[in-house]
This record gives C-alpha cells, structure tokens and sequence, in this order.
C-alpha cells in the first residue's frame, strides 16, 4: 500500500468511528420513531400482520403488473384482511375488475378506496389516486348501467375540475380523455 492511500484509510476510518460515535450518543437522547411510512401509508408499529400484509401487497402490485389479473386479486384479498386500511390495494382491485369489464366490482372498490383515501393512515400519498378514484368510480357507474349516480357524481367531480387540472395536469389529460370516451360512447360529452 502506499503512503497515501494508507493515510486517506486511516482518516476515513477515524473519522467513521468519530461519526458512528457522535450518532450513538445523540440517539440514545431521541425519542423512539413510533411510526413508519410505506408508499404513503403510514403504519404505528412494524407487527408481524403489517408486514405480511406488504408482502400479499408486494405480489399483487407485481401480478397486476405483469397483468396476471386473477392471481393478484387473490394477493390484494389477503393484503386486505392485514391492511384494512390500506387504499391502493382497493383502488388497484378496482382497476384489475375495470380492465377486466367487471364494472359492479370495480365501482365498489373504487368506492372503499376513496373512503380510505380520506384516513389518517392516507395521509402521505399524493390526492391524485383520491382523484382517480372518484373519477373512475363515476364510469365504472356509468359503465354498469348506473346513469343517475354517475351523473351525480360527474357533477361533484366538475366542481374539483380546476384542483385536479392545476395539480395533476398529467393525470387531468389521462382522465379527462377515458372519461370523454366513455361518456361520447353514450351520446353524450361529459363536461370533465
């Protein structure tokens, strides 16, 4: 080794040891971190149940996305019955059953996760899938034959149109295009 090397070794090594040694000291006068956050949702304890459920959560996002639909359902389910109040596990359940043209079941999960998106346990993600949801809710509505409802709630919607357009212009285009198309297939141009 030469010279250099071995004196930048040994500085690094110091000065890790002195770091190492000042965080050690000054944790130990920190309050314990009584919460956690995972993709925004935010868990009080790491519980073995917490975990399991990330882990049925884990797989049903990769399912979902390698789209092997009914296998993920199965994985979101269990998910469920760990985090109960987990919202993106009902939003994407809504969205397995939209793709999928199950549009009863589909407006029903859309309808749980923008409940759940409401809860404190919420809190952390962003209120872009809050939007969504409601969004999707509505032609899931439309969809399955529920015009009166899907109209109603088309009508809430018109009136978050200007915070959905300023603060999630990309998911307003993305929306306001499926939301057009299914309204246009019916006769009728939705505002949105």
């Amino acid at each position: 080794m030469s010279g250099k090397f071995r004196k930048c070794s040994v500085i690094v090594a110091l000065s890790f040891c002195f770091t190492a040694g000042l965080f050690a000291a000054g944790a130990s006068k920190l309050p314990p971190k009584p919460e956690f956050q995972v993709n925004g949702f935010r868990l009080l304890t790491a519980d073995k149940n917490q975990i399991i459920g990330l882990r049925f959560k884990g797989m049903g996002d990769w399912l979902m996305h390698k789209k092997a639909y009914s296998t993920a359902i199965k994985y979101y389910e269990n998910a469920t019955q760990y985090l109960p109040n987990e919202a993106d596990i009902f939003f994407n359940l809504g969205e397995i059953y939209f793709r999928e043209g199950v549009y009863n079941l589909a407006e029903k999960y859309y309808k749980i996760a923008t409940a759940k998106y409401m809860l404190p346990e919420n809190a952390g993600k962003t209120k872009e899938r809050y939007y969504m949801s409601l969004i999707m809710r509505a032609i899931s509505l439309k969809l399955k034959g529920d015009v009166m409802e899907a109209e109603q709630m088309t009508m809430d919607i018109d009136k978050l149109e200007m915070e959905i357009q300023s603060k999630y212009p990309g998911a307003y285009t993305k929306l306001k295009l499926l939301y057009n198309e299914v309204w246009g297939k019916y006769g009728k141009e939705a505002k949105f």
